[in-house]
């Protein structure tokens, strides 16, 4: 039997693979560090202020650079060797980090700080971010990457479980310092981990043209950018449960600390859908998943909002997450199996722009909504928009208009 004639691998023996497996191992520990500093910092800044608005601020400071650093970076992520790439913008980030730990540690306590360091890991975030998507199909073989792809989202989602959990525990037992130190160490682990791991084959001269050669990909196939925006769609969902989780605390009477569990909640949702993806994208079909998955995320909130006990909100939170991992997998998986090697930096820096740019336009309407009105309805007005994609889907599906539409 040939390579290509083997069954799909299950979680397991992806994690147990030697290249798999470390960067999967590497990925999760950057993105629980990248956890521990956005929730110190929005309950650094939450605790100064008392605005859910400035919070916001940091989600924008975060993410909104994904719009102009991405393009850069998948320019670079295609152009370069990509393992190399990531090696060096971690350790540029876990310089940052660490100076940033030792000053807060030191007494320092000025928002703009907060904001200012905020936004440069943003920018690294943005530009490792399509150099992450494009280096890990080179890991698999192409039979296991609808799993590899789920596996790779849960890196980001057992993060959203531990991370903020860590985070708030670390701010509440040693204060803000340690929680940022514990990110500029997770950079180092990965740095380590990818000194280990294989290089791609040797670069190539990449097709396409320069920085707009993703939009030129993608401007002729339209299943491309249907792909695209619902990432960008399914990328809003994941910021109600951060922006809003402080805001939730204090409806509750809870201490700043239950913001933590409230993103927790939603990562652990995540992750127990992880080890089912594959085969359930087997079975229902690629975008079938994302379509009933829109409904789910969209319940989940619901329920968030209209419960007035927190514990319920947490389950329903974590329903939430559970559903939107299978759909941001199988967004991501059907992108990745139209892409050409060549290109897919590029793309998936477009992908990025969509997946994680999106989200300060949610944190801007989450904030401003909750402080005018309550957390409650905005998380509200982000269950509309999830079941509003899930009808357009599921119309769309029923007439048979995405199987028309050319990939």
């Amino acid at each position: 039997m040939s390579a290509e004639e083997l069954p799909p691998r299950s979680a397991l023996q992806l994690l147990r693979d030697s290249q798999f497996g470390r960067y999967f191992a590497g990925s999760l520990a950057s993105n629980v560090g990248t956890w521990c500093h956005d929730i110190a910092a929005a309950i650094f800044v939450f605790q100064v202020t008392g605005s859910a608005s400035m919070v916001a601020v940091v989600a924008v400071a975060a993410f909104g650079t994904s719009i102009l650093a991405a393009p850069v970076g998948g320019l670079l992520a295609d152009r370069f060797d990509r393992r190399m790439l990531l090696l060096v913008s971690m350790i540029v980030l876990a310089v940052i980090s660490g100076a940033f730990a030792v000053l807060v540690a030191g007494g320092v306590r000025e928002v703009w700080l907060v904001l200012v360091v905020t936004l440069v890991l943003g920018v690294g975030r943005a530009v490792n971010t399509p150099a992450l998507q494009a280096y890990m199909p080179s890991l698999v073989p192409f039979r296991d990457l609808a799993q590899a792809s789920a596996l790779t989202a849960v890196t980001f989602n057992l993060a959203r479980a531990i991370g903020p959990a860590l985070g708030a525990l670390l701010i509440a037992v040693w204060g803000p310092g340690v929680a940022f130190a514990f990110n500029a160490l997770s950079f180092v682990f990965f740095a380590v981990i990818l000194l280990t791991l294989s290089s791609p084959t040797a670069v190539k001269k990449r097709t396409g043209g320069g920085i707009l050669g993703g939009f030129r990909y993608v401007s002729h196939r339209p299943r491309l950018i249907v792909l695209l925006v619902l990432a960008a769609i399914v990328g809003m969902s994941t910021d109600p449960v951060i922006t809003l989780g402080p805001s939730f605390a204090r409806h509750f009477d809870q201490p700043s600390e239950y913001a933590g569990w409230f993103v927790s909640a939603f990562g652990v949702g995540a992750v127990s859908s992880a080890p089912f993806i594959g085969r359930l994208r087997r079975r229902v079909g690629p975008l079938r998943t994302a379509t009933f998955g829109f409904v789910g995320i969209g319940a989940g909130f619901a329920v968030a909002g209209l419960v007035q006990n927190p514990w319920v909100a947490l389950g329903a939170i974590a329903a939430a997450g559970f559903c939107y991992l299978a759909t941001s997998s199988d967004i991501t998986t059907s992108l990745q199996e139209e892409l050409d090697d060549d290109v897919r930096g590029r793309v998936m820096a477009l992908w990025a722009i969509g997946f994680q740019g999106a989200r300060p336009f949610a944190a801007l309407l989450d904030g401003a909504v909750a402080d005018v009105s309550s957390p409650q309805v905005a998380i509200l007005i982000m269950a509309g928009l999830m079941s509003v994609t899930f009808a357009t889907l599921a119309i769309a599906r029923d007439r048979r208009m995405l199987d028309r539409v050319g990939g």
